[in-house]
């Protein structure tokens, strides 16, 4: 079951000269501060701020209950990360990963895509929900994997 971030206190934590900030076994405030940079958790409840750096690599290998916070207007939740959060107002399209992910809106007209055992939260906007089933067999597989219901890719239809 889906599960918010924990409000605590939190250290900043910020990328080093190669671009990497990697965080505490505590929970941490994890930032990029620019394209291409590598964010790393490190065991607590963790909040990773890309901005718009959609690039940025975020490894989370032990998690708590970590989130991404955002103000880019498209963005799919990485493979370790539980939590979703768009930032400004106006529309975005904030899709989960196959874990269990709490995503929720920002003010504007955004369009939250989850799955079996997400949260979608909506936000001052006109939002709108998709909520795509988990994969099983028997569903059509396509050159790039399995096929979704609008017949686009989805981090959840995945082969294994």
């Amino acid at each position: 079951m889906a599960q918010p971030t924990p409000s605590e206190p939190r250290l900043f934590i910020a990328p080093d000269a190669s671009g990497t900030a990697t965080g505490t076994p505590g929970a941490d405030d994890i930032y990029a501060a620019g394209p291409g940079e590598t964010l790393i958790g490190n065991s607590g409840d963790d909040i990773f701020h890309i901005g718009t750096n959609t690039d940025a690599v975020i490894v989370e290998t032990k998690p708590g209950i970590s989130a991404v916070e955002t103000w880019a207007s498209t963005y799919t939740l990485p493979a370790g990360v539980d939590n979703l959060l768009a930032l400004g107002d106006y529309s975005h399209v904030l899709e989960g990963n196959a874990g269990a992910n709490f995503i929720t809106a920002s003010a504007g007209d955004d369009t939250l895509i989850g799955g079996t055992g997400d949260t979608l939260a909506g936000g001052a906007g006109q939002d709108v929900f998709v909520v795509e089933p988990t994969c099983t067999a028997g569903r059509a597989a396509t050159s790039s994997g399995w096929s979704t219901p609008a017949g686009r890719a989805s981090p959840r239809c995945r082969r294994t």
